[in-house]
């Protein structure tokens, strides 16, 4: 007579629920690499707008020189640079939460806990 092993529900239970933690885990991970990246171009976005404001303001009341204007559209495109960046963040960051849902609903339809 041939049998065959297998193995415990307890054991598969187990592998199951430490591959959605370790997904979870990773998830994390990334969103708080997101955040923290976001975090700092708000923060470089925040000062390259005041610089733009004085220097704008600068140009417009004292001096209209090349040099001024040209400092005014580098922080211009740096600003738009900026903005792209913390758009591109905020749409990952939405990936990661969906994925986190997708994982959530897949350990709840599969009784995984």
């Amino acid at each position: 007579m041939l049998g065959f092993l297998t193995r415990r529900e307890e054991r598969d239970r187990y592998a199951d629920h430490e591959r959605i933690a370790t997904l979870e885990r990773v998830l994390d991970e990334i969103e708080m690499e997101l955040l923290a990246e976001k975090t700092g171009f708000q923060k470089r976005y925040e000062s390259a707008a005041i610089t733009a404001a004085f220097a704008q303001q600068y140009y417009e009341d004292e001096v209209n020189d090349a040099r001024s204007s040209a400092k005014v559209d580098d922080l211009t495109r740096s600003l738009k640079a900026f903005s792209e960046r913390i758009a591109a963040l905020d749409s990952q960051i939405g990936l990661v939460t969906g994925l986190r849902g997708a994982v959530r609903s897949f350990a709840v339809e599969h009784d995984i806990d």
